[in-house]
């Protein structure tokens, strides 16, 4: 799926539950498109945002680890509906900053519609509940690596561990248990998963962040 959005919270809102239903059902989401993200002065070529909170887009595609964010301003020539032939086709606007954006989401598509057989990834619990430290094993196609269970509830960005407007770290390390465990996970789509921890806590994790994890030997 490629899910379009505009910059203003209730939007944003909608988006992420497309978002989640999409997962859900196992439907991945391959982009997301910011429509009306800014607008270019006819006189200068400035982008200007037309909201005053922008990126709120951008953190919900990096929350459920979507490849894909594309910003795309308003264009009156295509607001006109002028020409034989459409927007993106049309040679006279090739240079205009919306028909390059439309390129690039065309382009993503193609690109990860293209590589998701091969780009099959999960995450699993690899020791035995006993085992103090446990190690999670992220697998992709034939590859594997292990990363330390504590390290990934630490690296979680939800909004009880960071402030989502300011990014201020809402939490001490300290405070999450040396032993804590992975209890449950679960796929959120093709990109992220949804993990349940010892210590009560709830992660939505996209698999792109539990890969810059440093591996460890088991």
């Amino acid at each position: 799926a490629i899910v379009v959005s505009t910059p203003q919270a209730l939007a944003l809102a909608d988006v992420e539950k497309g978002i989640a239903m999409f997962n859900k059902v196992s439907i991945p989401t391959i982009a997301v498109a910011e429509n009306m993200s800014t607008f270019v002065c006819g006189s200068c070529g400035t982008e200007h945002a037309l909201f005053d909170r922008p990126g709120g887009t951008r953190r919900i595609a990096e929350k459920f680890g979507v490849p894909k964010l594309v910003q795309m301003p308003l264009d009156p020539v295509l607001s006109g509906g002028q020409g034989a032939q459409p927007f993106v086709l049309d040679p006279r606007h090739s240079d205009r900053p919306l028909a390059k954006r439309l390129g690039d989401l065309a382009d993503a598509a193609l690109l990860e519609l293209a590589a998701l057989p091969q780009r099959r990834r999960s995450v699993a619990v690899a020791t035995p509940a006993s085992d103090p430290r446990q190690l999670l094993e992220l697998k992709c196609g034939e590859e594997r690596s292990l990363i330390e269970a504590r390290a990934a509830r630490l690296a979680c960005r939800s909004a009880l561990m960071w402030d989502e407007l300011t990014g201020e770290k809402l939490f001490r390390e300290e405070d999450i248990p040396i032993d804590v465990q992975a209890k449950l996970i679960r796929p959120a789509g093709a990109y992220a998963v949804n993990i349940e921890w010892t210590d009560g806590h709830s992660s939505l994790m996209s698999l792109d962040t539990l890969e810059a994890l440093p591996s460890v030997q088991a």
